[in-house]
Order: structure tokens, then sequence, then C-alpha cells
């Protein structure tokens, strides 16, 4: 029988924005690469984000949204070490009950929904010959394999709110 220890680090700010995250990113990174100082071996490390309701109430536009999207996708990927196996599981924003009945606003919550999505598909790809020609570059001992499977992208507009 094997005991399994893992390891999770909450470093979300309620009402953050997205361009609040990549400090967020490297924060929990430092914590994470202190406490596996001593390890030797390849690990996954799964950053989970929800996203984008505080920027759209706040009146960004979705291409700064998306934008500061990509800046977190740079950070996740290009600053996560080679030991580690970097995989983001992206919320996307849901409906709040006060914009329910302001159609305006649902559809912006449905344009950056949309938005999102692309970008993960686009991202997939784009980030695993990022992720691997920059290892492919260094000389070390250890190797990274990047499975081109590492942004996971959750609609919750249809997930929640039907």
């Amino acid at each position: 029988h094997h005991k399994i220890k893992e390891t999770a680090l909450n470093h979300a700010v309620s009402g953050s924005l997205l361009h609040d995250l990549p400090d967020q990113i490297a924060a929990a990174l430092d914590e994470y690469h202190l406490i596996k100082k001593n390890k030797h071996h390849h690990e996954h490390i799964f950053f989970i984000a929800c996203a984008g309701e505080n920027d759209l109430s706040n009146g960004q536009p979705i291409d700064t949204i998306l934008q500061s999207f990509h800046n977190v996708i740079t950070n996740v990927f290009n600053e996560s070490k080679c030991e580690t196996k970097p995989h983001l599981i992206f919320f996307g924003p849901k409906l709040e009950p006060c914009v329910i009945d302001d159609e305006s606003v649902r559809k912006s919550y449905f344009q950056l929904s949309e938005r999102f999505s692309a970008a993960c598909q686009e991202l997939k790809v784009q980030v695993t010959q990022d992720h691997n020609d920059h290892h492919r570059h260094e000389e070390s001992t250890h190797h990274c394999h990047s499975d081109g499977k590492n942004i996971s992208y959750i609609d919750c507009l249809t997930m929640f709110c039907g």
C-alpha cells in the first residue's frame, strides 16, 4: 500500500485580474522549488486558474484580456523549471447572477469564453514547440518532454450555466 504525498500551494487572491497572475505563478513556482529542492526526479506541476470575470467587470476590452492570458501562458511554461512538466487547467468566466439579465454583458462573457478556448487550442501547439526548443538548446542532464496536452480549458458557461 502506497501513500501519495502531494503538495498543493494556493497563491490565488480573490478579485485578481489576469495581469496579476504571472506574479502569483512566480511566487507559487518559487515556493514549489524550495519544497522540492532535494528531489531529483521529474514531477508534474499543475496550475489551476479561474479568470476573466473580474477583467470584464472592470471594463477591460477582450483583446487586452487575451494579451494578459498570453502572458499567463508564457509565465507558466517559460518560467517552469526543466524538472517539472507544467500543466495549465484554465476555467473560463462564469456568469454572475448580477449580469444574467444584461444581454450585452452576457454576450461579452460568451465572446471571451470562445476566445479563451481558441487561444488554448492554438497555444497547445505553440507552447509545445517553444518548450521543447528552449530545453533542446540547454546543456543539462535533465530532459523535458512536452506532449502538447498540457493546457486544458474548461468552458464554465456551458458546464455550469447550461
